[in-house]
This record gives structure tokens, sequence and C-alpha cells, in this order.
């Protein structure tokens, strides 16, 4: 039994790792899935809402992967 659920949970580790039957998305369905009016960034970077400590309104800016602050 337990070896069972350890082969089904290798072959599920296997397909993810492939990425079977992933697509790419487009640049709508990627807006749709940050946020309506959030920019499409360039390889490497992320759309992240920013202020400026309460002085400004939200805005949306592309920041480098792994940054926390804008």
């Amino acid at each position: 039994m337990i070896e069972v659920l350890i082969l089904k949970t290798i072959d599920m580790l296997k397909k993810i790792l492939k990425l079977e039957g992933a697509k790419e998305l487009s640049a709508k369905e990627q807006k749709t899935i940050i946020g309506g009016d959030a920019p499409i960034c360039p390889e490497g970077s992320f759309a992240k809402r920013c202020n400026e400590f309460g002085t400004v309104p939200y805005y949306w800016e592309c920041v480098a992967n792994g940054t926390k602050f804008c």
C-alpha cells in the first residue's frame, strides 16, 4: 500500500518537474492573474504594487525578482 503511494507521488513529481501539459500564458492571461492594470514585466522582474508610505496612491512597478520593496 505505501509503495503504491510512493510510486504515485514520484510520478506526480516527475510530471510537475517536466511541466507536462504546461503552456505559455498570453499577456492578457498574465494580467488577469496579476491584476487588471498591472504591467507585463520583462524576464527577471515582476509587477509589484507600490506606494510611498501613503503619500501617493498605489501604483504598479516592475521590480527585479527577489525584491521585497519598491
